[in-house]
């Protein structure tokens, strides 16, 4: 099964996350006419195509989706791009570079799960301020605190691991050892000269099904730490029993095993200032 496919098929995670942060936004959200909106870590392209498109005037000009994955790109190119206001383009939100007709070019950006994925959220906000226009409003919502954060730990001491995990924290967010997530982000975001329009911060709990494990760490490996195809399978079998050591497997009505899953959750709505 390809990456994209296999997102779409498993990622139910992500779809209910858009339509909880799209419900939490709403009160203080309105949507400009004939906007130009940009998807940061758009992935495959279907939570933006099933739960953000509908919302959307029917005047809107354009959303563009941008992505560190070839494959999620390709998937989305395919299976989205003939709508005449989409497009895709690979891009880097913390190490690349800023295509010139996208300075100053979107009234929205929207990412959602996204930055829980990378450290460095100070490059991703530089380069988005720079492609909204002034008044441009920023959508986000993400956990700052994940289960792959303690898997990378206990992987990195393993020595055929180390060189693929020496640099994890890269890969991880910069709040997930954060005694006052709220105020930490909030100073953030104000420092970066927007203004809060709307911050929620929740302590959540979900139960993910042991039958996704392998999906999970598939997208771990390939995105996040490049493993080598020839070490995949080698790296999916320990990284799977790290995570089964690593927690307690119950098991519901159907018999079906799953882990109790905690996390920092924000959402915010903001505005570039002038």
């Amino acid at each position: 099964m390809e990456k994209g496919e296999s997102y779409v098929q498993y990622g139910v995670l992500s779809q209910q996350g858009a339509i909880e942060a799209l419900t939490k936004l709403n009160g203080s959200l309105h949507w400009k006419e004939n906007c130009k909106i940009l998807d940061v870590g758009c992935g495959p392209g279907n939570v933006t195509y099933d739960y953000i498109l509908p919302k959307l005037p029917r005047s809107t000009k354009e959303i563009i989706g941008i992505d560190i994955s070839p494959d999620y790109i390709k998937y989305a190119e395919l299976h989205y791009g003939k709508h005449p206001i989409f497009a895709y383009k690979l891009m880097d939100i913390v190490n690349g570079d800023v295509p010139n007709e996208y300075e100053q070019h979107f009234d929205y950006v929207v990412s959602f799960l996204c930055f829980q994925q990378f450290s460095n959220h100070k490059a991703a906000f530089e380069k988005i301020k720079r492609m909204l226009k002034s008044g441009g409003e920023m959508l986000c919502y993400f956990p700052t605190s994940t289960k792959s954060t303690e898997l990378f730990t206990f992987l990195a001491k393993q020595q055929k691991w180390n060189q693929y995990l020496c640099n994890y924290e890269m890969h991880c967010s910069p709040y997930k050892d954060s005694v006052d997530v709220e105020s930490d982000v909030r100073r953030f975001v104000t420092d970066m000269q927007f203004k809060i329009v709307f911050f929620n911060y929740e302590e959540r709990h979900y139960e993910f099904m042991d039958k996704n494990l392998p999906s999970a760490v598939r997208a771990i490996a390939y995105e996040s730490l490049k493993i080598p195809e020839d070490m995949y399978q080698q790296f999916q079998a320990d990284a799977i029993k790290a995570f089964r050591d690593l927690n307690v497997m119950k098991f519901n009505e159907n018999n079906e095993g799953y882990y109790d899953c905690f996390y920092k959750l924000v959402t915010f709505h903001i505005i570039k200032q002038p």
